[in-house]
């Protein structure tokens, strides 16, 4: 059993995020966030692919330590 929750907002940042910042921030959220090497802001190579723990060192189910859930859903505007 599982449950969806949407919600739609938005925050201001200024300046606006750079193309680099855009591109990191798209990929954390499309990746899962599990415990392993390379720490719970590691994004990997091909994050859409990854759908296995084990490719991020067998952490399991859990998120690592400070992080609510395996997933971080927002995502930035096209324009930062």
């Amino acid at each position: 059993m599982g449950y969806t929750a949407d919600f739609v907002g938005h925050i201001d940042i200024a300046p606006g995020l750079n193309e680099h910042e855009l591109s990191y921030l798209s990929a954390f959220s499309a990746s899962r966030r599990l415990s392993g090497p390379g720490g719970p802001y590691d994004v990997p190579s091909r994050p859409a692919e990854e759908d296995q723990p084990a490719v991020r060192g067998n952490a399991g189910n859990l998120p690592p330590d400070g992080q609510p859930t395996l997933w971080c859903d927002w995502v930035p505007c096209w324009d930062g």
